[in-house]
């Protein structure tokens, strides 16, 4: 991860440029089939209309003794992203007024954007504004708004059914890594782990700057919007945090328990928030008004280089990456195998015969793939009692999980209710429902 991450970072990425097509091309380069959308400035989608492409070559701020500063060439950052172009002379007062920094970060150039602004502007480190003399300043950006064409890459996992599980990230936040290409090397690790086996859900990655390439893709896709069931967005994850999970807008869907569930069982210590109460983004189109599917957000927000040129590599912790690469995949294939089982018997069925009882004075059972300890075999035999009553057609098996957790709290795991409605399913005895 780390690999694509250095090479994803230089980049000037934002909303339409020639480096996202980079960027994007390089996650081809991983994945293969990655299926590049084209939005052309101009196009109407909802509300919203795609913008211009913005092209830099250089800036900087001369002083009167010739000392420059501002310099596009040395960051990226030290130009206001979309900023108009200007070539002339100002005052100080003038000059103030189109100057940002980050008084908390002194040594840190602020990202800042005005994508939907016209004006012209500079991002310095504080203490390159306090070396700044003189009265006059010759300030100089060579930028140039154009046509050009949004780019959403799309990445398709087919599974058995046509409901689709939508997962998005954002490739845009130049010379940035954090925020948000964290996020995109761990969908793109994701994805080469989920391949690997069958899945019931149909999974579309979405790779696309942020908010307008949500709403580009959305807007140019509405028949797919009775199909979606759920998603996930996440970034900002190889920082040095607890994860944060933001909960989707209703908070208690089934991927919000699902996803509260897998952080209580693989960390120590998490934080949740409501709908747009974290580091808000792409959900809100997602789970906002005509879509109004849940999805979630995953991330270690907050963390103190955010949104300045010190979101750098080396504040990546590459085992954070796959700490939350292996959260975002129990999620998922919890949800995918989570249907509802109907059942197919009456009365309790004759486990014995069918090699499912679990002999708890010898603590074995035939089927092997009913986990059995030698500390809870006994209570593990009432379980699976309590699962056929749960079993009514209803409840899915996550819902069976907690409500037997409720009941009793049973010393079982959630692979204990599955394999066991598995086992019953081979031999007939449940069918699934979808929801």
């Amino acid at each position: 991860m780390i690999s694509l991450l250095r090479q994803l970072y230089p980049l000037n990425r934002h909303l339409v440029g020639n480096d996202n097509e980079k960027a994007l091309q390089m996650i081809k380069m991983e994945l293969g089939d990655l299926i590049i959308h084209k939005y052309p400035t101009g196009m109407q989608c909802w509300t919203w209309r795609i913008p211009e492409k913005w092209e830099i070559t250089s800036s900087y701020i001369e002083c009167e003794n010739g000392q420059r500063f501002g310099e596009f060439e040395k960051h990226p950052l030290h130009v206001v992203t979309y900023s108009l172009p200007v070539d002339k002379t100002v005052l100080r007062e003038e000059l103030d007024l189109h100057l940002h920094t980050n008084e908390k970060q002194p040594d840190a150039i602020p990202y800042v954007t005005k994508y939907y602004e016209r004006d012209w502007g500079f991002c310095l480190a504080k203490k390159d504004i306090d070396q700044l003399s003189g009265k006059n300043f010759k300030v100089f950006i060579d930028a140039m708004h154009v046509p050009g064409e949004l780019l959403v890459g799309e990445y398709t996992i087919q599974g058995e059914s046509d409901q689709i599980v939508i997962v998005v990230t954002n490739i845009c936040h130049p010379a940035q890594v954090n925020d948000s290409i964290s996020g995109v090397v761990t969908a793109v690790d994701l994805i080469k782990m989920l391949k690997k086996g069958s899945l019931h859900y149909t999974y579309k990655f979405l790779f696309l700057p942020e908010t307008i390439g949500s709403v580009a893709w959305m807007s140019q896709n509405e028949s797919l919007i009775p199909r979606i069931y759920c998603g996930l967005f996440f970034e900002m994850l190889g920082n040095d945090n607890d994860h944060l999970l933001q909960h989707s807008f209703e908070g208690n869907t089934k991927i919000d328990k699902i996803a509260l569930h897998v952080l209580g069982q693989k960390t120590e210590n998490f934080r949740a928030t409501e709908f747009r109460k974290g580091p808000a983004s792409d959900e809100m189109i997602f789970d906002g008004p005509g879509i109004n599917k849940p999805m979630i957000n995953l991330s270690r927000f907050p963390y103190p280089e955010y949104h300045t040129s010190m979101d750098s590599p080396e504040i990546i912790n590459e085992e954070n990456l796959k700490e939350s690469r292996d959260i975002l995949c129990d999620i998922i294939l919890i949800l995918d195998r989570d249907r509802i089982p109907v059942p197919k018997f009456k009365g309790p069925v004759f486990l014995s015969g069918y090699g499912m009882w679990i002999h708890w004075e010898e603590n074995r059972c035939k089927n092997s793939t009913i986990p059995v300890n030698e500390d809870n075999a006994y209570l593990r035999n009432i379980a699976l009692d309590y699962i056929m009553i749960l079993i009514n057609g209803y409840r899915s098996i996550f819902e069976i999980y907690n409500a037997l957790k409720e009941k009793s709290n049973f010393p079982v795991e959630l692979d204990f209710v599955y394999n066991f409605i598995k086992q019953l399913e081979l031999h007939h005895l449940v069918e699934w429902r979808e929801y």
